[in-house]
């Protein structure tokens, strides 16, 4: 699946950088645990955030929060493109995680 990292915004001194990330349909990420809190806002199409407990269809206006150290993945739902703003401090990002049930698309 796709996915296109876009523009990105990266500030000067402790300001927060943007990134913008647009997904084909069905295009999602890997699990992954960002060590700083993220938030996604959807800007445009229709995706999924899914995290250990739950998955959530978005669509643009929609704001999400993932809290830092937890499992979660994000991308386009299977019939739509999705683009959103990707805003977190700089901070590793563990793509070693466990794929639990990833296989389970939506």
């Amino acid at each position: 699946m796709y996915r296109r990292i876009g523009s990105y915004y990266k500030p000067k001194g402790d300001s927060i950088p943007l990134l913008v990330v647009s997904f084909e349909a069905g295009g999602r990420t890997r699990p992954h645990i960002h060590a700083v809190d993220q938030i996604l806002q959807i800007v445009s199409g229709r995706g999924i955030v899914a995290t250990g407990s739950e998955r959530r269809f978005v669509e643009p206006g929609d704001v999400v929060l993932i809290p830092s150290g937890e499992w979660h993945w994000h991308g386009a739902a299977p019939d739509s493109a999705m683009t959103h703003i990707s805003i977190k401090r700089f901070a590793p990002t563990d793509w070693t995680v466990e794929e639990c049930d990833w296989g389970v698309y939506a």
